[in-house]
């Protein structure tokens, strides 16, 4: 549990209260049950005191209604722990993920990042907790049962000799391939989540292109089956473990049987002692055996806290200069086989050019570009050559593979297509007079899914213009907009931005060209796009 331990850092003080508070009380009710069970029978019952027995009787109640209640109490304080501690977790999580390179985001799918921060959290660290409590309850449990065997019959104890080792060695057997199968089977899962997600986002074309549903459904059902495949094996594996326990439970609870009998027989133990025993010895088994089958739910938690903690620790590295204007020189971002490609999202989705007879490999070189400080730019150029790429390594979410980039210390960016939180459009716009100059005072109360196309491209604008930035990037911030829209748009933004660098990436009529300082036009060479 050390990678647990890894995890919990910032919270493990009450991690460790509810730890001990659990194992204490398991401990007091291990110690506590078979005795008073054995002097009732053996100092009540068996010598007909009424009073004795009426004295015992009530203290089995009392203390099974203290228990009870000390339960109750802890289990609450757990959860509110497992609460706290998950909303941090998460938290942390998305920030983390949404440090990342473009591309690394682009080529793993939001899915993958979707599982790591709230289902690796939810399936994986929750569990874990609930692993840990559990093996340090049975331990301290099965240890005090051990204690009380021995106390009553050593000779019978020896019983656990020859039931608990071999259960271990093939539990630990086990636990190692399921841990090796884990991260493979969550994998396998966002792929499947990735592949159904982007399959519901793309329904109205598959309803108006319904060539496309059997090979969308084998994409899909190709997918799930890889998952199950992965979720069969660890199944199969657990259950092994599962069948193992419960037949070496069987035979420890005959030969319990037998061999207490045996030694009430020859006058070695009383009844009393006889039924502690038996019940002390199913529960220690019992325990032990729980504890035995956690070795692998305690292996798959580990290899899920690895994944967590891959991105907990991965930290966002700057990649560019500071200075007062935006310089790109000799970049160069090339995108791998599957990750490059019009077709991917994030910053990898419109940057490469295509490069199908260069093995595979796109990409996009940017010899030298520069947006000086109060300068409005027009970025013109074909699909694929590279805009979306130069845009994303200006606001810093993609590091070019070669070159030096020089950014200002502020950058806002608006790129396409446009994705906004889900935020209500206060949220996002603050200022309330902007709001009103592109007609979003109506919509203030409503999130992004609930808007037109256009009344979403117009909060979205808004929202860059709302950042107090230096250099201000948007990509096609006039799409989905009509010729009032765009003309609204187009002097906010120039008002907006008058004195502070502003880039505008624009498809379309060559009328807006005489309204920038200067218009740049990247042109697509294969295997790579070059800035002219």
């Amino acid at each position: 549990m050390r990678q647990l331990w890894r995890t919990l850092r910032g919270h493990r003080a009450p991690f460790v209260v509810i730890l001990v508070a659990e194992t204490t009380t398991s401990g007091l009710e291990a110690l506590l049950h078979p005795l008073l069970l054995k002097a009732l029978f053996d100092e009540a019952i068996l010598t007909a005191d009424l009073r004795r027995f009426l004295f015992l009787g009530l203290t089995y109640l009392v203390l099974g209604l203290t228990l009870n209640t000390t339960g109750y109490w802890i289990a609450c304080r757990r959860k509110r722990f497992e609460n706290a501690f998950t909303l941090v977790l998460e938290t942390e999580l998305l920030g983390r993920a949404l440090g990342l390179d473009g591309r690394k985001v682009s080529r793993e799918g939001n899915a993958s990042f979707v599982s790591r921060i709230h289902n690796d959290v939810a399936q994986g660290v929750l569990p874990a907790l609930d692993v840990a409590l559990r093996i340090a309850r049975q331990a301290v449990t099965s240890a005090v049962f051990l204690g009380v065997l021995l106390y009553l019959s050593w000779q019978a104890s020896l019983i656990l000799l020859v039931i608990v080792p071999p259960l271990v060695f093939v539990s630990n057997r086990l636990g190692r391939r399921i841990e090796a199968n884990t991260g493979p089977e969550r994998e396998a899962e966002a792929r499947y989540v990735n592949t159904l997600t982007r399959t519901l986002e793309a329904f109205p074309a598959l309803r108006g292109l319904p060539s496309l549903l059997p090979g969308t459904r084998a994409a899909n059902r190709d997918a799930l089956s890889g998952f199950l495949g992965i979720v069969f094996v660890n199944f199969r594996l657990a259950q092994r473990q599962r069948t193992l326990s419960d037949l070496v439970m069987n035979l420890s609870d005959t030969a319990s049987m037998v061999v207490g009998a045996f030694f009430v027989f020859s006058g070695r133990m009383s009844f009393g002692s006889f039924l502690a025993f038996v019940n002390s010895l199913w529960r220690a088994v019992t325990g032990m055996f729980d504890l035995i089958n956690m070795i692998p739910q305690a292996r798959r938690s580990t290899a899920v806290l690895e994944r967590i903690e891959s991105l907990r620790e991965s930290r966002a590295t700057p990649y560019h200069d500071e200075g007062a204007l935006v310089r790109v020189h000799g970049a160069r971002v090339v995108y791998g086989g599957a990750a490059g490609g019009e077709g991917g999202s994030g910053a990898g989705g419109a940057g490469g050019a295509g490069g199908g007879g260069n093995g595979g490999v796109a990409g996009v070189s940017i010899d030298a570009f520069e947006l000086r400080a109060g300068e409005h730019v027009l970025l013109r150029g074909p699909n694929g050559c590279g805009k979306t790429t130069l845009l994303h390594i200006v606001s810093g979410t993609l590091a070019p593979d070669a070159g030096s980039v020089t950014l200002p210390p502020r950058v806002a960016s608006l790129t396409a297509p446009v994705n906004l939180p889900p935020l209500p459009v206060r949220d996002l716009v603050p200022d309330e007079r902007l709001r009103a100059a592109l007609d979003l005072g109506a919509q203030a109360g409503r999130l992004p899914s609930e808007l037109s196309s256009g009344q979403r491209q117009r909060v979205a604008v808004a929202a860059l213009l709302c950042e107090d930035a230096d250099a201000y990037l948007a990509d096609e911030p006039f799409a989905n907009l009509d010729d009032r829209g765009r003309e609204l748009v187009f002097g906010l933004l120039r008002e907006r931005t008058a004195g502070r660098a502003l880039l505008v990436v624009h498809h379309g009529d060559e009328d807006l060209d005489g309204r920038f300082d200067r218009v740049v036009t990247l042109a697509a060479r294969h295997p790579l796009a070059r800035l002219s």
